[in-house]
C-alpha cells in the first residue's frame, strides 16, 4: 500500500469513526487535499483490489473498512 492509499484509510477510518457513516469522494478529496475525483477513485479501486475495504456497486457512502491501516 502506498503512503497515499494508507493515508487515504486512516482518513476514510476516521470520518466513519466520527460521523457513523462513509465520507463521499467529496468528502475524501477535502480530507487528503487531493484535487481531483479521478484520483481519489483509483486510489479507493486499488484499496479494494488489496482487500482493505468493500463498496456495494452503485450505492453512495457505501465504503466499509475490511482491514484497518494501522
Amino acid at each position: 500500500m502506498t503512503s497515499k492509499e494508507q493515508q487515504l484509510l486512516k482518513f476514510i477510518e476516521s470520518f466513519i469513526e466520527a460521523r457513523g457513516y462513509p465520507p463521499s469522494y467529496s468528502d475524501m478529496m477535502d480530507g487528503t487535499v487531493t484535487k481531483s475525483k479521478g484520483t481519489i477513485h483509483n486510489r479507493v479501486k486499488r484499496l479494494i483490489a488489496s482487500g482493505h475495504i468493500a463498496m456495494a456497486s452503485g450505492i453512495s457512502r457505501s465504503i466499509r473498512v475490511l482491514e484497518s491501516a494501522d
